[in-house]
């Protein structure tokens, strides 16, 4: 075998290693991306109301992120400048996590956004994203949006206050009934004293 052959075999051999190498880095490129993708479930993604999401979070705030940190390459956490909290009451900034990439079926958030979110937990510690569809805990906001949330919020069912009186509470306003029975127990009660005091006028008009 004599020079010439050789090195022609040591070439085809370096060719090959290297079309190999790249073969194989292709393959590995790929394969996170088909991994990650957000597949859609039987059926198609389900929609959801901006006021269901309003109705499933504990908190609903609009701010702009100042902070991402990302923790084994998959779960980011954002923290976020508080402009307005539509739902619940917090500190000025918060931090909310399981963020993704939307990639992986969860928002993505990059620092400098300013967006509605939407989070479960205390505003005071770590939040979490509220999800209840794909890439659902982080909305636009626009006026379309705000007006949806600020109509949820203003329809949910409030409790009565106490009455004030003299800068103490002095007496607390009776509850609304809560079933059909009981509304239907407070209007007969209201029929029946309203018959009685029609009765006592007649009563006292024939004497």
């Amino acid at each position: 075998m004599n020079a010439a052959h050789v090195l022609g075999i040591q070439r085809y051999d370096g060719r090959f290693r290297l079309a190999w190498r790249c073969g194989v880095a292709l393959l590995l490129g790929l394969l996170p991306t088909a991994a990650l993708a957000c597949t859609p479930p039987p059926g198609g993604v389900p929609v959801y109301t901006i006021a269901q999401h309003v109705r499933a979070a504990d908190v609903v705030l609009r701010g702009t992120i100042t902070q991402v940190t990302v923790k084994d390459f998959q779960n980011y956490t954002a923290t976020i400048s508080v402009q307005q909290y539509f739902k619940g009451n917090g500190p000025a900034t918060v931090t909310i996590t399981d963020f993704g990439t939307g990639a992986d079926c969860r928002s993505s958030v990059r620092a400098g956004e300013e967006g509605i979110f939407f989070a479960n937990g205390d505003p005071s510690a770590l939040m979490h994203a509220s999800y209840l569809s794909q890439v659902g805990a982080v909305s636009t906001p626009d006026a379309d949006t705000i007006a949806q949330i600020i109509a949820a919020v203003n329809s949910r069912p409030r409790s009565y206050l106490p009455l004030l009186v003299g800068g103490g509470v002095t007496q607390a306003v009776a509850s609304a009934p809560q079933s059909a029975d009981e509304r239907a127990l407070f209007g007969l009660v209201f029929v029946v004293v309203g018959a009685l005091g029609v009765c006592l006028r007649f009563a006292v008009r024939w004497l």
